[in-house]
């Protein structure tokens, strides 16, 4: 077997990039990480917050089931994420998508059920309670996102930007989960536009940070131009 010798700028760059590295905890534990501090801020809010009007009034598996559903699937899209973070351990391409519509597929499902079972609260400022419900899901799913974000980038995704679409997903089930419990709002167009619309507004920032990361992280291990001899 005949020896390969490297490009001196190649073996340079290869040396100034040896660095020692800690163990990437498994994506369940990841999860578990995340879940932990959505759910004490989301318990908080919830306890220290007035519920919907109409809860009462909601079958118990449509008000705070279909929540619970909601919270269930954020995490498994955050596990999803995380899960980009450990080359070769993503879920096959197929199943990530499915999951994912799901998700957006049972958003969309509480919101018309929730709607037929109750016209829940009227509102004559419906585009300034709308902007109040996207401040809220946003300011809710930002401690998840921001810490999903974190954890992908300590380890090495092989695609940042379907890390942090995932990310975002999952952080706005989260909130949704909980501002589902909250506002008082069935009116389909308010549900669909200013909740659900958060989500994917959530799901478009992950996709920009991962992007952003990647593009800064492949400009900064860009191997040097070798000089023609």
């Amino acid at each position: 077997m005949t020896d390969v010798q490297l490009p001196d700028d190649l073996r340079e760059m290869v040396q100034r990039d040896l660095q020692p590295v800690r163990p990437v905890a498994s994506p369940f534990h990841r999860t578990t990480i995340v879940a932990g501090v959505s759910l004490l801020i989301m318990a908080a809010i919830v306890a220290t917050s007035a519920l919907r009007s109409d809860l009462a009034t909601l079958p118990i598996w449509l008000g705070w089931g279909s929540s619970a559903v909601e919270i269930m699937l954020g995490l498994a899209l955050v596990c999803a994420a995380v899960r980009e973070g450990i080359p070769a351990a993503s879920l096959p391409l197929g199943l990530r998508w499915v999951l994912l519509a799901g998700a957006v597929l049972v958003n969309f499902a509480t919101a018309v059920v929730t709607w037929l079972h109750s016209q829940g609260a009227a509102s004559t400022h419906q585009a300034c309670l709308g902007y109040v419900c996207l401040r809220s899901e946003l300011l809710l799913a930002l401690p998840a996102l921001a810490l999903t974000l974190f954890l992908v980038v300590r380890a090495y995704p092989l695609r940042p930007s379907m890390a942090g679409l995932f990310g975002g997903a999952g952080a706005g089930l989260l909130a949704d989960g909980v501002e589902h419990l909250l506002c008082p709002v069935s009116d389909l167009t308010h549900v669909l536009v200013w909740h659900t619309g958060a989500i994917f507004l959530l799901m478009f920032f992950g996709w920009l940070a991962g992007t952003i990361w990647e593009v800064l992280r492949d400009g900064n291990h860009r191997p040097p131009n070798r000089q023609k001899r």
